[in-house]
């Protein structure tokens, strides 16, 4: 019952109370007498002691006073309740003005949040739609120059005369045709879909963790990524201790030279002293990066991309203790993620780890937390759901969370790759890309190429004799630039011979300054206009 009711009710009884006093007129007991006249009524008072009372007539004076009291009692009562009702009236507009409070900052927060997430939903479309339309530029520069990958020729012996054409395509020209044209649109397809889709920034992320339980589709989306980035020039170092002999089938040829698929063997063992293996070889090709980028000029050292497909790194910790003594096990793993996160970006290296649960303790190292913050770390974590006609009980959902460094996950929707891939464990279909690959690192040795005739240098391509052997793509090195070289213009057009050199040092590996230096002879200097205009022909060309 509220206050102000209590207090009406109240007010209620005093009126009744103070109208019961005043109705009642007389104000004192009468009392009817017999006398010598006659019966006659009169105040008590007036009364002789000794008086025959034949009838006694009551007053008010009593209901009076209770009527009085009761009144009294009620406005009393009625003041108190209008006090609490006061102070409760107080602490009800207090407690509405905290949660008004409350609802506005969530109302603001969850607005931010909104805006934040849509913002990076814009961002992400935006990302995919030039990596789309990059795509199809370069589709179409390939078609536009006729481009038809060819095996690596010879260099043609210096001093000879020449054509562009008989060096870039010996013999009869070969139609590009609807059979290569068709053998692209495969890889291309899978390019596009899966940087249309929600996931675009995932697809070239620079270290990406994918997170799904068995059946969730994670190895179909593995084979997806990779397939994208070997489109995309990379190289691979796979560790993966829980392989089956089908898988990986032909990705051979895109594995680094002198590295093979570490993690597998007879026992368990085996299986340890392959992963340790392959954590030595990765911490040494990190290392070699590393120092070359700390210590040599750009252009003397080739970092093309590598992906490093880390499988299930959850196991590494209990395979390796099978070998090794505990203490060593933790660091060992420790030096490998530490050195891995600060060395992989300056290296070209992008990691690609797989594993069934996000949790810091799966890397059995310490202190990762603001690595990686740092590295930008992209996590993409996939759902499963009950299939009662599949052999696990399980399939991919379709759907997942994407989560960025300092960013809310995002409710995302994964694209279903087995309809664009034939067989997710067989690469056969991504040999079309090995003749744009780069030349092999660490273990192949650097040719020596012998300098050009500086007395008759060739009437072919007189300006850039000495890149001609990148025009073959066969060595990662350019031949000594004689004195007093004339270097084509880069204030003029772009000639198809220029062109092809750039697109050659661009296939090769070198740095945009080092090429740029090599092409048109210009070194780097922000107030030099040939430079900018050397620069501005480099980046024109897409490959």
């Amino acid at each position: 019952m509220s206050s102000r009711f209590k207090m009406s009710l109240v007010l209620l009884v005093g009126f009744i109370g103070l109208a019961i006093a005043g109705a009642n007129l007389p104000v004192d007991t009468q009392l009817t007498i017999r006398t010598k006249l006659g019966k006659r009524t009169q105040p008590h008072w007036l009364v002789p002691a000794d008086s025959k009372v034949v009838r006694t007539e009551g007053g008010s004076g009593l209901f009076r006073l209770v009527g009085g009291l009761l009144g009294f009692v009620a406005f009393g009562a009625a003041m108190h309740l209008a006090g609490i009702d006061e102070r409760q009236q107080k602490l009800f507009w207090a407690k509405q003005g905290a949660i008004d409070g409350i609802q506005q900052k969530e109302d603001e927060v969850s607005a931010e949040i909104s805006a934040g997430v849509r913002l990076k939903k814009l961002q992400m479309d935006a990302q995919a739609d030039v990596d789309f339309y990059s795509l199809q530029i370069q589709e179409r520069f390939r078609e536009a120059i006729g481009f038809t990958p060819v095996p690596s020729q010879p260099a043609l012996p210096h001093g000879k005369p020449g054509t562009l054409d008989e060096i870039t395509n010996p013999g009869d020209k070969i139609d590009v045709g609807e059979q290569v044209k068709s053998a692209i649109e495969p890889g291309d397809s899978l390019a596009q879909s899966l940087l249309k889709s929600q996931i675009s920034s995932a697809v070239f992320a620079g270290f990406l963790k994918l997170i799904g339980t068995p059946g969730s589709g994670k190895t179909t989306l593995t084979s997806a990524l990779i397939r994208c980035r070997i489109s995309r020039g990379h190289r691979l170092i796979i560790v993966n201790s829980h392989k089956r002999k089908s898988m990986y089938r032909g990705i051979e040829k895109f594995l680094i030279k002198g590295t093979k698929i570490y993690g597998i063997g007879l026992g368990d063992k085996e299986r340890a002293k392959s992963l340790l293996d392959g954590l030595n070889k990765i911490l040494e090709i990190l290392s070699k990066r590393y120092d070359e980028y700390q210590n040599d000029d750009e252009g003397t050292y080739h970092h093309f991309p590598i992906t490093l497909l880390l499988e299930e790194i959850g196991e590494w910790q209990p395979l390796l203790a099978l070998i090794l003594p505990p203490t060593e096990v933790e660091n060992i793993l420790q030096t490998f993620w530490l050195k891995l996160f600060i060395a992989a970006r300056k290296g070209k290296v992008f990691p690609l780890v797989t594993a069934q649960t996000d949790t810091q303790a799966m890397f059995k190292a310490k202190n990762l937390s603001e690595l990686f913050k740092q590295s930008g770390a992209i996590t993409l974590l996939l759902t499963a759901v009950p299939d009662k006609d599949s052999e696990d009980g399980w399939k991919p959902s379709g759907q997942g969370k994407l989560k960025s460094p300092n960013s809310v996950p995002i409710d995302v929707s994964i694209p279903d790759a087995r309809s664009l891939i034939d067989d997710v464990d067989h690469f056969g279909d991504c040999e079309i890309f090995l003749e744009s690959f780069a030349t092999d690192y660490p273990t192949e040795s650097v040719v020596e190429i012998p300098p050009v005739s500086t007395t008759s240098p060739p009437p072919l391509h007189q300006p850039i004799h000495h890149l001609e052997s990148l025009l073959h793509r066969k060595y990662n090195a350019v031949n000594p630039i004689p004195e007093n070289w004339e270097f084509p213009d880069p204030t003029q057009s772009l000639t198809p011979e220029v062109r092809a050199v750039v697109v050659a040092c661009k296939r090769s590996g070198l740095s945009q300054n080092a090429a740029i230096l090599a092409i048109w002879g210009v070194a780097k200097s922000g107030s030099d206009k040939r430079y900018e205009s050397a620069r501005n022909h480099y980046q024109s060309v897409v490959i």
